[in-house]
């Protein structure tokens, strides 16, 4: 049997739990934030070259554009260790939107018949006035541990998290992706943009900054994502002439000798 994320901070904690429990199993995660940019039933080249192209990194000049060809290697090593075992014990918090998405391009490729469901989508002991977490990759390895003492082990729910749904996804084309009402839904990229304009002035202020603020303020919206979605909206907004940046936005913003900084424009 392996344990299946879609999330390596969770991954990474549930590991030294199961080390302290004496419990020697395979812990598996898919790296890749399905929750933005584009999708499909097949491989992720396509997806990979997308993100190449619209957020770069920026080590050294010019701009490296294949800062993401990581993708698809990683997809393919993820599907090579599930054949692993015919048993796997898929964790998600469903109320995460890159592990719901994570969770329904799993259930396309591999359904659920062979998969037992540990839904971490109730708040813990010790949690905050019982506050539900944000995504598995919230938790330590002593939650960890006590979800492999306590937790349910589901059987797969196909009505509420259906097989066919990663398809229907894919087929409305879009590059946002947020939970609704339980539910993995496709929604306009720029669904988001409005906050992200809110973390900026007039004034110039450090990029990793308005960043930080976005993310906050997503969180706040009951969205959780990493900066790499935000700095690819900025990036859109400043195309439009929404906002102004002191030089490119990369994934490599956050240097403190020279920061980028960015305002309205």
């Amino acid at each position: 049997m392996i344990h299946v994320t879609f999330s390596s901070s969770g991954a990474g904690s549930l590991r030294q739990a199961l080390g302290i429990l004496d419990q020697r199993r395979k812990v598996i995660d898919l790296t890749d934030d399905l929750s933005w940019g584009p999708i499909t039933r097949g491989d992720f080249v396509a997806r990979e070259a997308w993100l190449n192209l619209n957020l770069p990194c920026d080590t050294q000049p010019p701009l490296d554009h294949n800062y993401w060809d990581w993708i698809e290697t990683g997809a393919q090593s993820f599907q090579k260790k599930l054949k692993s075992s015919d048993e796997h014990l898929v964790w998600v918090a469903p109320q995460n939107a890159q592990e719901l998405c994570g969770l329904h391009w799993y259930l396309d490729r591999w359904s659920g018949h062979n998969a037992t469901f540990i839904l971490v989508e109730n708040g813990l002991p010790g949690a905050w006035q019982g506050e539900v977490p944000k995504g598995i990759g919230e938790l330590g390895p002593e939650q960890f541990q006590f979800l492999l003492g306590n937790a349910d082990r589901n059987s797969w729910d196909n009505q509420r998290f259906p097989q066919a749904h990663w398809a229907q996804l894919c087929d409305e084309a879009t590059n946002l992706r947020i939970v609704n009402q339980g539910l993995a839904a496709s929604v306009r990229e720029d669904y988001f943009d409005d906050i992200f304009l809110g973390q900026c002035s007039d004034k110039w202020q450090k990029l990793y900054r308005v960043v930080a603020g976005g993310m906050i303020a997503l969180w706040e919206a009951q969205h959780h994502v990493g900066d790499s979605f935000i700095l690819w909206r900025l990036r859109e907004l400043e195309s439009q002439g929404k906002v102004i940046a002191s030089r490119s936005i990369k994934m490599d913003y956050s240097g403190v000798d020279d920061p980028i900084l960015v305002r309205l424009n």
